[in-house]
């Protein structure tokens, strides 16, 4: 600086100035100043040597230079050439120096003419040498640059800038066309044929974020196609590998997001068994590992979504067992607690879905202390407020049916959270989605109390108009108009509790019109085939409502064929079991009050193989109901007795059995193969024993709900005028008045 004025690096930011320093050598001292000696200028230019080795290695050898320098010496810091030495020699004894030159003269001027063509012809290669070295250098400068670029727009941190993915995209299609240029003038170079892949996975991925399903699909099998090229064994080729492994996981997600879960499923089968084997040849690699843990944690949210729940369940123990070795054997890595408290929340909605309902709950509370850690350390993380507000959601779920005024406020904070997200980032519909998905949960909470229904309709509304403008701005991703289709769901059955009909009928008919829409573009869709047989099972309900059995077993019918195509899909999956086994029960009840109850007893028993838990009695109950409303007395008394000996049968299901024996009486005037002895005989021991199991279910008839039952119901009629029923009566109605 005090030789020119300036210093020797200069750049318009501090960030650019570092990478000056690092990158670039520095202006000679001449091109500055042209007075400036070439010593002085070799003294100072080896001062700046990037290498510390090319530079003095103390002060007392720059000193004693530039006393050289000061006398006219050679000075030490590069080697002085014979001429140059002449030169210094010349400028000592010029006397002498005159003569000699004389001589030079004339002894230079009989070889000048043979050696000019020489000097040209090699001033001439050294020219051209120089050029191809400017350019290779250049071509490698410029591949760094751009790959530093692409590295840095495609970091997290970047993500975090509120409306930063749609800049994000145009500049990685920028890299993308350089290095596509690049290509065609460099085929066989390997690294740029890795950066070029590492561009089309980039671009896979903010195009995916974007919903550009199409694009993202051509961008990652342009990146799969290459690093299928440039795989090798050995450790050398681990990153290529590890590339190609999160390229299959891309294209696996863009599949599932399509509604191709077939695809989704094989692309992750190859990347986990990739994944497997890398693992298994290195063990403690982290960021092996990593790259496993990520993988399974994909897998299993797609298995989730596709109602596959033991495979699901499968992968997401995995993922948490990697994570958690992750988080316990390294050093504290708030990126690795993040991934943890992402899988717990996976795996407490896979606990929730297998009834592990405590579970459930503390695999949420701890995601839940995760995110707010992280967050304190990276406020602005989008991905961290985003998990967070996820985590209010689904323990308020959790909490909805136990600490209502909880489970509300966490809805509430969810939605105040993910707010804030859509105005940061407008641009990223997956948060405009789980805000929607939001509102239909506090929905769902008003709606379990009947006077808060106006409330419940509200939320819902707010969750149908938000998915509406979604499916608007995002048309070709399915899961969006299913998810527009179950907010009509939701709001009609809101409709038709409040005694609204014919408004929740046109709501559920629209909702039905988009998802044949969907099944048309995907006839083998899973979550669609169940939603269409739910839906269709709400509307045969609804028909049920206003007292017309014909439309509604109809409907039914229809929900139970959608159901078991489902069932093909998945075998024994236990979400499409309980389905099935809610839609044959309403259609076994719709038999019956139609008076058709020989088709009744096969619906039930149907019914039956659906039920593997504790209302399994329960419906072996009801086929002994329909059986003695056949006819068949023996067959429903038979059921009948060997069901009641169980000692701690429900009170609800001991009532049902005497409602059945009372039914049994009036089946025997029927039985021509009985003489009027046995009849009247088993008409005593049917009553007896109706009676006697009323009073076995006493319990039952402590709620409202039994005591208007055991008033009204057609089933005791054989038994009613007995006195012993007319005293038991008369108790209830006694203490109900008490």
């Amino acid at each position: 600086t005090c030789l020119t004025g300036i210093p020797p690096f200069q750049a318009p930011t501090t960030v650019e100035t570092i990478r000056a320093v690092v990158e670039q050598s520095p202006t000679p001292l001449s091109h500055l100043r042209s007075d400036i000696p070439e010593d002085l200028e070799t003294i100072c230019l080896r001062c700046l040597e990037k290498d510390a080795n090319n530079r003095y290695q103390s002060a007392k050898l720059l000193a004693e230079d530039l006393r050289r320098f000061q006398e006219g010496k050679p000075i030490q810091a590069r080697p002085v050439s014979r001429l140059e030495k002449a030169w210094r020699w010349c400028k000592r004894n010029p006397l002498v120096a005159w003569l000699l030159l004389a001589i030079f003269l004339v002894l230079a001027s009989g070889i000048a003419i043979s050696t000019s063509f020489a000097l040209t012809a090699q001033k001439a290669l050294k020219q051209a040498e120089i050029r191809a070295k400017k350019e290779q250098n250049a071509r490698r400068a410029a591949q760094g640059a751009v790959r530093d670029y692409l590295l840095t727009v495609s970091s997290h941190r970047l993500l975090d800038e509120p409306g930063m993915h749609g800049l994000r995209d145009e500049l990685l299609q920028l890299a993308l066309n350089y290095y596509l240029l690049l290509s065609r003038e460099a085929k066989d170079d390997p690294s740029l044929k890795s950066d070029l892949a590492r561009a089309h996975y980039h671009i896979a991925q903010i195009r995916l974020t974007l919903e550009r399903l199409g694009e993202a699909k051509s961008s990652v099998e342009a990146a799969l196609n290459i690093q299928k090229q440039l795989i090798r064994p050995g450790a050398e080729g681990r990153d290529t590998r590890l590339a190609y492994v999160n390229s299959l996981v891309v294209q696996a997600k863009i599949a599932d997001r399509a509604g191709r879960s077939d695809a989704a499923k094989s692309a992750f089968e190859q990347a986990t068994s990739l994944m497997e084997k890398e693992h298994k040849a290195n063990p403690e690699d982290g960021t092996v590992v990593r790259s496993l843990a990520r993988t399974y944690g994909a897998f299993s949210q797609s298995l989730y979504r596709s109602h596959s729940l033991k495979s699901a369940i499968r992968a997401n123990e995995r993922c948490l067992a990697l994570w958690r070795q992750l988080t316990k054997t390294g050093p504290e890595n708030l990126d690795d607690e993040y991934f943890l408290a992402s899988t717990l929340i996976l795996h407490g909605s896979l606990q929730y879905d297998n009834r592990e309902v405590k579970a459930a709950l503390s695999s949420f509370g701890e995601a839940s202390r995760l995110y707010e850690k992280f967050l304190k350390v990276n406020p602005k993380h989008a991905e961290g407020r985003a998990a967070l507000a996820s985590a209010c959601t689904r323990r308020g779920m959790i909490l909805r049916y136990q600490k209502t005024d909880e489970a509300q406020r966490l809805y509430e904070r969810a939605i105040t959270l993910r707010k804030k997200l859509i105005r940061d980032y407008p641009s990223v519909p997956r948060y405009r989605a789980m805000l929607a998905t939001t509102y239909n949960s506090l929905g769902i909470l008003l709606h379990r109390n009947r006077k808060r229904l106006d409330e419940a309709i509200v939320e819902y509304r707010k969750a149908k108009d938000q998915w509406q403008r979604i499916v608007e701005d995002y048309p070709s991703v399915p899961h969006y108009a299913i998810d527009l289709a179950s907010s009509h769901t939701n709001l009609a059955l809101a409709h038709k509790d409040k005694g609204d009909f014919d408004e929740a009928l046109q709501i559920y008919q629209q909702g039905m019109d988009i998802r044949l829409q969907m099944l048309k573009r995907a006839p083998n869709d899973l979550f669609n085939l169940v939603s269409l047989g739910n839906t269709s099972r709400n509307v045969g309900r609804l028909y049920d409502a206003q007292k017309k059995q014909m439309q509604c077993l109809k409907w039914y019918d229809q929900a139970i064929a959608y159901l078991q195509k489902a069932e093909k899909k998945v075998g024994q999956d236990p979400r499409v079991r309980f389905y099935l086994r809610r839609a044959w029960w309403d259609r076994a009840e719709t038999l019956l009050k139609l008076d058709r109850p020989e088709a009744a007893v096969a619906a039930w028993r149907t019914t039956l193989t659906y039920e593997d838990g504790k209302e399994r009695n329960w419906i072996q109950m009801q086929i002994a109901r329909a059986l003695a409303l056949t006819g068949d007395h023996r067959e429903a008394t038979r059921i009948t007795q060997e069901l009641t000996t169980n000692e701690k049968l429900a009170s609800d299901t001991k009532y049902l059995a005497a409602r059945v024996m009372a039914l049994s009486i009036e089946a025997l005037s029927n039985d021509k193969k009985l003489s009027g002895d046995q009849r009247k005989q088993l008409q005593g021991s049917y009553a007896d024993r109706s009676v006697e199991l009323l009073k076995q279910a006493r319990k039952w008839f402590d709620k409202e709900k039994g005591r208007k039952d055991l008033e009204t119901n057609t089933d005791l009629k054989s038994i009613r005028d007995l006195p012993e029923v007319r005293k038991f009566l008369a108790d209830i109605q006694l203490k109900k008045r008490e």
